[in-house]
């Protein structure tokens, strides 16, 4: 999610529901269960999305929505943490996963 400035907007960049979070200066990463609704009161804890999003300075969205990507399996995720020495995995919404 980016808040605009003075947290006056936002913008989603990977949908719900997010269950787990890491960042660093040069990334973001997240776990995600996909939404069965689109009020993503459900979602499916039966998959699990990964997605790595490349922080920006830009406030034009095309240019943020360049820097995801996802949904990457486990073992592709794996593969990209352990090439682009992704942060790990620090914050965990438990009630979510």
């Amino acid at each position: 999610m980016y808040h605009g400035h003075k947290g006056s907007s936002s913008i989603g960049l990977v949908g719900p529901t997010v269950f787990e979070l890491g960042a660093d200066d040069r990334f973001i990463v997240a776990k995600q269960h996909p939404a069965l609704d689109p009020g993503a009161t459900k979602y499916d804890r039966a998959i699990t999305n990964y997605f790595v999003v490349t922080r920006t300075s830009s406030l034009v969205f095309r240019d943020r929505k360049q820097g995801v990507v996802g949904p990457l399996t486990a073992s592709e995720f794996e593969r990209m943490a352990k090439n682009l020495k992704l942060p790990p995995f620090s914050v965990r919404f438990d009630d979510l996963d």
